[in-house]
């Protein structure tokens, strides 16, 4: 489970607000009460669970609990360090949980004593784009390795590319998609690592706003050549094009499982290569959350249009 996006808290704590009533009648979940902006991401420690992190789209930007969630404080020794910027992804460094990367806005932070102090990196701004995921590599047990999605240059919605620093962030190497300039990616939106599969990277693809086009993209040698899709099989075997599409994740037993959160549904893909396609196994509107338990093999959760939806069979 790559906790560090799986945002099905975040995706009901919104749902809450807009059905009020459902929310009275769903006695197994709590409002943490935390405001202060549209909660964007939402981390856990994977070394101890009671410890949060999550970011908002505006207002103070990043905070954190040590409490499951009962009391909340703004992270940061700087309290302004994040205020009114994009908290779009958090990440945390499985081997060493006190190492902490954001993106935000135009930059990147890290910080290495669980988000106290924070240096920025600004590779991003100088081209103007916007920092939308943060993945740290697995394979790389020194943290040093990560991975950056961003949007298009000067703030657009295309051309999107991945940043990749080896080094902790002292240098950021380009990794932009090779394919003809009219399959090009849009925003970099999510990315996700193949635990088992070192140098392969799934990533989501969307334009700005509820964006009717979306496109996946797949590496097996760390970003030197890509394949990609944009369509999938629909539950009566026509083909359909992606729209919105969010949240993508490998499972991390099965390295051949792949799934994706899109504004029709979930999308799964069951071979793990280039050489098939994907289809849809919801149909009860969009999804833009995912989460798959490390525990079980078969279970996935869904956060989807008005409910949080859970599967025992892989999304049969």
């Amino acid at each position: 489970m790559r906790l560090t996006k799986s945002m099905l808290l975040v995706f009901c704590f919104i749902a809450c607000i807009a059905h009020p009533a459902a929310a009275q009648n769903n006695t197994p979940w709590q409002d943490l009460g935390l405001y202060g902006g549209q909660m964007k991401t939402i981390a856990i420690d994977p070394a101890v669970t009671s410890t949060l992190y999550t970011g908002s789209w505006n207002g103070d930007g990043f905070f954190k609990s040590t409490d499951s969630g009962e009391t909340w404080l703004i992270s940061s020794e700087e309290d302004w360090w994040f205020r009114n910027l994009e908290v779009y992804d958090i990440a945390i460094d499985q081997n060493n949980p006190g190492t902490l990367w954001v993106a935000n806005n135009h930059y990147v932070d890290v910080s290495y004593d669980y988000g106290k102090i924070w240096k920025t990196f600004f590779f991003a701004d100088d081209e103007g784009r916007f920092c939308y995921t943060v993945r740290i590599d697995p394979h790389d047990e020194s943290g040093s390795t990560v991975y950056v999605g961003t949007g298009g240059p000067d703030g657009s919605d295309e051309l999107g590319v991945i940043f990749k620093t080896t080094d902790g962030g002292a240098t950021w190497v380009k990794k932009e998609f090779t394919f003809s300039q009219d399959y090009q990616p849009f925003n970099i939106w999510d990315i996700d690592i193949n635990p088992q599969h070192p140098g392969e990277i799934w990533a989501t693809s969307r334009k700005s706003g509820i964006s009717p086009e979306g496109r996946i993209f797949m590496t097996t040698d760390g970003g030197e050549q890509w394949w990609a899709w944009n369509a999938a099989l629909w539950f009566d075997g026509a083909v359909y094009y992606f729209s919105f599409l969010d949240e993508i994740l490998v499972h991390s037993q099965n390295p051949d499982l792949i799934f994706a959160a899109d504004g029709y549904g979930v999308l799964r893909k069951q071979d793990g290569t280039n050489s098939t396609g994907w289809s849809w196994v919801t149909d009860r509107g969009g999804s833009r959350a995912l989460c798959l338990p490390q525990s079980n093999a078969d279970i996935v959760y869904a956060g989807l249009d008005d409910v949080v939806a859970k599967s025992t069979d892989r999304g049969d």
